[in-house]
């Protein structure tokens, strides 16, 4: 999916899953999006978030709105030669 953040940045969501929190510094039992920026200075870099935090409602500019909202399914999007 292709999702744009509340300040305008382009990100594609490469997965949602539950991470084995073992070996890596991130709180056991929940569940994380692992996106990549796709515009601005952080473009190509890839990011991790609680899905909680991904999903949630921020306020910006006295108005509130989703931190990042869907503007393109998988389906819809052609990156890379035809690959999403």
């Amino acid at each position: 999916m292709l999702y744009q953040h509340f300040k305008g940045g382009l990100y594609l969501v490469l997965d949602e899953t539950a991470l084995d929190a073992t070996n890596h510094n991130v709180e056991p039992e929940r569940d994380y999006v692992i996106y990549r920026a796709l515009t601005g200075e952080s473009t190509g870099r890839v990011f991790i978030r609680e899905q909680c935090e991904f999903h949630e409602n921020v306020e910006h500019d006295g108005r509130t709105g989703p931190r990042f909202r869907v503007i393109a399914d998988s389906a819809d999007i052609m990156l890379d030669g035809g690959h999403p």
